[in-house]
């Protein structure tokens, strides 16, 4: 691979790869988003130094492996006590309406 295409593919990828930390936690990505950007390429630049294209896509793999394992659930969970906490308001506020009704 030429310095110019590789460094198209780290640009790229770095571009990317800051685009999916939206997948993060709000909180996680304004302490460290910059910092696991400047990871992420630093990492990618070694592995295609070492490895090529091959070491890119074990590199991406562990990307996504860790977007699956890491971020989604921790946004979900995020997600799912939000939820939680507006049922458990709306159902407060339904059962003082119907105790209300019934005095």
């Amino acid at each position: 691979m030429s310095g110019t295409a590789e460094i198209r593919m780290i640009r790229a990828s770095r571009l990317v790869y800051s685009g999916l930390l939206f997948m993060y936690p709000r909180d996680l990505r304004r302490r460290f988003g910059i910092e696991m950007s400047d990871d992420f390429e630093d990492s990618l630049r070694a592995a295609l130094g070492e490895h090529g294209v091959p070491g890119a896509a074990a590199m991406w793999g562990i990307v996504l492996w860790e977007l699956v394992s890491v971020a989604v659930p921790s946004r979900l969970a995020t997600t799912t006590a939000m939820a939680a906490a507006v049922s458990c308001l709306a159902s407060s506020v339904l059962f003082w309406v119907l105790l209300s009704a019934a005095n």
